[in-house]
């Protein structure tokens, strides 16, 4: 699966590629010739797809840390909204 062009705005200047995995296929978009990295989407054992989003590129070596930290929203405890962006005001 690759992303129609138009997802990926112009002035990011970045390309997409697709590593195989065991699991299966991982798609990313981003810098490769610095290996930085803005999106990566990927599908686990039981087929949920993920994807994350950096408006600041990472390092390609970090992809794996971020991918092995996500858990579906459903699984995060909704007291720790940091845990999702979520910004309360008491």
């Amino acid at each position: 699966m690759l992303w129609p062009e138009e997802y990926i705005p112009r002035e990011y200047h970045d390309v997409q590629w697709t590593d195989s995995t065991p699991i299966g296929d991982v798609h990313y978009t981003g810098d490769v010739d610095k290996g930085l990295v803005r999106s990566v989407t990927w599908y686990d054992e039981d087929n949920m797809a993920y994807f994350l989003f950096f408006q600041v590129p990472v390092k390609a070596s970090e992809i794996e840390f971020y991918k092995d930290h996500v858990v579906p929203l459903k699984d995060i405890d909704f007291s720790r909204t940091d845990l999702i962006g979520v910004k309360t005001i008491r």
